[in-house]
């Protein structure tokens, strides 16, 4: 791993303190900034690149929303992290914007140097410095038009179903994902990482779904901007028979629930990546797309040519920014090249791959 450089803003100067001396032992070639001023903070970020920016949510001179939108503004590529106290649900969408994730006071100094080491990883596979500011800005991914209607309209509804909310939302990789990083968040104080879509719904609720759902880009405005094998309507329609497919794999080899639920969420969040890159760099896509065709090679091994990294590794590290358990991101990660994985056992990685092919070669006639 790359030497990080990391800055922590806290008016708490014990909490500073604890930070400072449980780095310096567990992570001695780290880099790190300590202040408990955020005015003195943007001085650092004016003059030092820094990978990770973590800030207290309620400091007396800056709130830590503001003070991350204005990190995000100047450091767009920088991991950031929110730690806060108690928060109401009026903070849960208004913090899931510029923060990837957040930490709930008292802080597990370990959990958080754990995280940021896990992001950091993944970070590091990134092709190139285009891509890091690319991923770390996205905090929202755009929905294709009719399941963004459908879900408006099942939102307004007098008895609007959670059921029915929930089955929608398991054919919309974008908001699926969102609802997974609030629910995995500080704000529900869940004593577990949150896997099965249903669970995560029933803890957000309709309330935070809806104003949610009044944030979310449409696809629309890339209606226009067709790239073979990049169409957002198809990969949506892919990723969701990708999930369900997963999901009868592993429950046909006798996998616990956590292991199918895993595999369809994995298989509905798989190909995110290449919606993040034609929505930013179609041009590129498209240079991806020619290179796959010139060369007879798959798409995924021309995006590292042209992009430094596949679609698969874009998606990955979003998800590990947004705290989504580790399982689904090695599934999301490795679905093209399951053998690079750490893992040799069946598991969602190996329903993923499996479930992706398959899906493929029924829908095109090409693995």
């Amino acid at each position: 791993m790359t030497k990080k450089h990391i800055l922590f803003v806290d008016d708490n100067v014990e909490f500073l303190r604890a930070i400072q001396e449980s780095l310096r032992i567990a992570e001695p070639n780290w880099s790190v900034t300590f202040t408990g001023n955020p005015e003195e903070a943007m001085d650092h970020v004016s003059k030092t690149g820094f990978d990770v920016v973590v800030a207290d949510y309620q400091m007396p001179q800056m709130d830590g929303v503001v003070f991350l939108e204005k990190v995000q503004e100047a450091q767009p590529g920088a991991m950031r992290f929110l730690v806060s106290g108690e928060l109401t649900p009026d903070d849960v969408l208004r913090i899931a914007f510029p923060a990837h994730q957040c930490f709930s006071k008292p802080v597990d100094i370990d959990l958080l140097r754990r995280t940021i080491r896990k992001v950091s990883a993944l970070r590091d596979l990134m092709g190139n410095d285009v891509l890091k500011r690319l991923v770390a800005q996205c905090s929202l991914l755009p929905t294709v038009p009719n399941l963004y209607l459908e879900l408006a309209n099942e939102l307004k509804s007098p008895v609007a179903s959670i059921r029915q909310i929930e089955l929608i939302i398991s054919r919309d990789p974008a908001i699926a994902a969102k609802i997974l990083q609030l629910v995995n968040s500080s704000f529900f104080g869940l004593p577990r990482k949150i896997e099965s879509l249903g669970e995560a719904v029933n803890y957000v609720g309709v309330q935070i779904i809806k104003a949610l759902a009044l944030t979310v880009p449409v696809f629309s405005r890339f209606e226009g901007v067709r790239v073979k094998d990049y169409s957002p309507t198809a990969i949506w329609e892919h990723c969701w028979r990708t999930g369900v497919l997963a999901r009868a794999l592993a429950q046909e080899e006798d996998q616990p629930r956590s292991v199918c639920e895993d595999a369809f969420l994995a298989g509905l969040l798989h190909d995110l990546g290449k919606m993040i890159l034609v929505a930013n760099l179609s041009p590129l896509c498209r240079e991806a797309t020619a290179l796959s065709a010139k060369k007879q090679i798959p798409t995924h091994v021309a995006e590292r040519e042209i992009f430094g990294c596949s679609h698969a590794m874009v998606a990955a590290y979003l998800l590990g920014l947004w705290g989504i358990p580790e399982s689904i991101i090695e599934a999301v990660g490795f679905h093209n090249d399951p053998l690079e994985a750490p893992s040799t056992e069946f598991n969602a990685l190996a329903a993923v791959h499996a479930a992706n092919a398959l899906d493929h070669a029924c829908s095109e006639g090409k693995p």
